[in-house]
This record gives structure tokens, sequence and C-alpha cells, in this order.
């Protein structure tokens, strides 16, 4: 039987797709065997694109304006700190958070997939995501102590300290792993899926589905980038800001019960942000690095030894100014607006993950890595733009 290295780079894309679920992973390998092995889907199944895509020779590989210098610049970043004594591992956490994440999106750009398998990659995310939604809804029957236990035979508060997966609670809510394994990554995958449903022009039960599964994960990481596109599709729909406009006194008076609500369940305290603020200043304070080219690569993010914060640090652009500078992150900006200032919705939808970066570093998620670059693929023939 004759298959075209396309439909093989296909396959590798919702392989990608599926590597996202972590609990799922390991549920299915511990199963036959082993449950540990869940770690190395999503570097086998990235690899396995990669390789794919550079046999695949009906496209030339295209790089625009900056992009070799910003690869080229962040590797030698990280061959001298792999020279400078840095250990094997840490080497691989850095280049995972620093340089993955644009070659995914530069192998993305360079995939050109059918209406066909845009449908087929918009079925199987919706599939996951119903399934996701059951997971959150048997986590509330059951308790978060019957949940881990029926997912992976343990149970630990709020983290497993051998597979990482993570339960906790927000206010009254539990805040569920769902199949993904950590609720900020279950959030992450939700609403990208939405947005890929919205790229792809899916059916409305699928966008509904996910923003419901966003919803759900309880995660202000998912939140932030869909509430700037909700606001940008209300402020630029003439029929939304003339209802808006005519209808302010009723929101207002809808709005007080509602917001005096979160109030006194301490939504909007500023406790958390503060706390991030002084630890940011110490991480700063305390650090050796130059505003330049940064120099910190292998003592902060997974890579880090200094304790819990160090290795979240929950902020991607401090990350990466620590890391690799103003040089790098100068580049990093180049290279999303060479790629979305063209496009209405994608612009939109960048923007809302630039600024969600700013308190989260999006990069440790393997949800983030693997999906966001869908939002950059090639749909033929003429369904190739975000309008």
């Amino acid at each position: 039987m004759n298959i075209s290295l396309q439909k093989v780079v296909v396959f590798c894309l919702m392989l990608c797709i599926i590597s996202t679920q972590g609990m799922l992973n390991f549920f299915v390998l511990n199963w036959l065997g082993d449950g540990g092995l869940k770690s190395l889907v999503p570097p086998i199944s990235m690899a396995l694109l990669f390789t794919f895509v550079i046999l695949n020779k009906n496209r030339s590989f295209v790089l625009k304006g900056f992009d070799l210098f910003l690869i080229l610049y962040i590797l030698i970043l990280l061959v001298v700190a792999a020279f400078s004594g840095l250990q094997a591992s840490s080497v691989f956490y850095a280049f995972r958070e620093l340089l993955l994440l644009f070659v995914l999106i530069l192998l993305a750009e360079n995939i050109e997939i059918s209406k066909a398998d845009a449908s087929a990659i918009n079925r199987l995310l919706f599939i996951l995501v119903v399934l996701n939604l059951a997971a959150v809804c048997y986590t509330y029957f059951v308790g978060p102590e019957g949940y881990m236990k029926t997912l992976t035979g343990r149970y630990f508060w709020p983290k497993d300290p051998k597979y990482f997966f993570t339960i906790s609670t927000f206010y009254d809510f539990w805040r569920s792993p769902g199949l993904v394994g950590q609720f900020a990554d279950l959030g992450l995958f939700a609403v990208l899926s939405c947005f890929i449903f919205l790229r792809h022009q899916a059916s409305k039960l699928y966008i509904g589905a996910a923003l419901v599964l966003v919803l759900l994960a309880l995660s202000r990481t998912a939140y932030v980038p869909l509430l700037i596109y909700l606001l940008y599709y209300f402020l630029t729909g003439q029929k939304i800001l003339k209802l808006l406009i005519k209808y302010y006194y009723v929101l207002f008076i809808l709005m007080i019960p509602i917001v005096w609500m979160l109030f006194r369940k301490q939504v909007f305290s500023t406790e958390s942000l503060m706390m991030r603020f002084e630890f940011w200043d110490n991480i700063i304070s305390a650090s050796d690095y130059s505003w330049f080219y940064g120099g910190r690569i292998g003592t902060i993010g997974q890579a880090s030894e200094l304790g819990w914060f160090a290795q979240v640090l929950d902020s991607y652009w401090i990350y990466l100014f620590l890391s690799t500078g103003l040089i790098g992150i100068v580049l990093v900006l180049n290279f999303f607006f060479e790629r979305v200032l063209s496009y209405r919705l994608l612009s939109v939808i960048a923007l809302g993950f630039l600024v969600s970066g700013l308190f989260t570093t999006l990069t440790q998620s393997y949800s983030f890595l693997l999906l966001f670059p869908f939002l950059f693929l090639k749909i033929k023939p003429e369904s190739n733009e975000l309008t």
C-alpha cells in the first residue's frame, strides 16, 4: 500500500495533539506495562514531525527575515552554556523553553494540509475536548483522591512527585487536571483548541465545547487570551457595539451584584500578584546577567536548582530577558510580528498569549508548545488566511 509522505505528516500532527494528554497517555502506557514512558511521547511525536516535514519534498522550507538570526543566536547561547559545564538535562530544558516553539512554528508554516485533513484534526481535538469535559465532571463526582487513584493508582496533594500530575482548588471549586495532567495545561489545551476551531472554521458545537472546557479549567493563563479575543470580537461587531451603547445602563445594573460577589470571594485580590513581583525582584536582584544577552541559561527555568519559583518563574518575558537579554526579546517580537500583523484574527490571538506570557512561562507547557504552532498551518487551496 502506497502512503504519501503528506499523509504521514498529518499523522504526526495528530500524534502531537494526542501527546498533550499526559494523564491519558500515562493511563494507556501503564496498562501496557510502563506509565513512566508517557514523558517520551511529546519529544518522539515532535521528532517524527520534524523528520517527515524535512523529508517531504512537496514544499521548499521557507525562512523569513531574521528567523535564521534568532535560531542561531539562541543556539550559540545554548552551546556556550553547555561548554560552561551545564548538564545535558539542563541544556534540554533550556532548548525546550527557549527555542523549540520557534522551530515548531517554522515547521508548521511549511506544512500545507487539505480541508479534509483540517476536518480530521478538528474531530480529534473535539473528541479530546469532550473526554476532558467528562474527566472534569468525574473529578467533581468522585473527588480529587478518587479521580487521581482511578487514573494513576496513587494520590498526592497537590502534585505527584514522580509523574508531576497536579490537582488543586480555586475557592470552592476543584482545579481538575483533566486528561492533560495539570489545570493550567488543561486551560491552554482548551483555549488553543477553540482558536484552532475558529481558524479551521469548525462547527459552533466544537467551539462551544472548547469554551466550556476553558471555563471549567479555572486557569487565568487561558482566560487572558480568550478575554482579549472576546473584547476584540464584541468591540468590532457593529451590531453588538450598538446594543452595548443602547443598553449600557442595564449592563451596569446587572454587573453590580456580580462584581460585589467577586469582591466577596476576593477574586480581585492582588496578593498573588504582589508575591510574584517580590519573587521577580529577588530573582533579578540576585542574578548576574547582561541586559544585552542575558546569560542565565541553566540557572532559571526548569533547569534551575534554586527552588520552585526559580523553576516556574511565572513570566515568559522575564525568563526570556534573563536568558537571552534585550537582543532575544527584540528578535522574538520581530518573529511574531512578521507572521501575524497581516492577519487580523491571528494578531489578536497572538496578542492575547503575549500578554498572558507576562504572568506565566508558556513554553513550559506542552499544550502550548504543541498546539500554538497549529495556528500557522496552511490549508489548501483557498482557506490559507485568517480574516
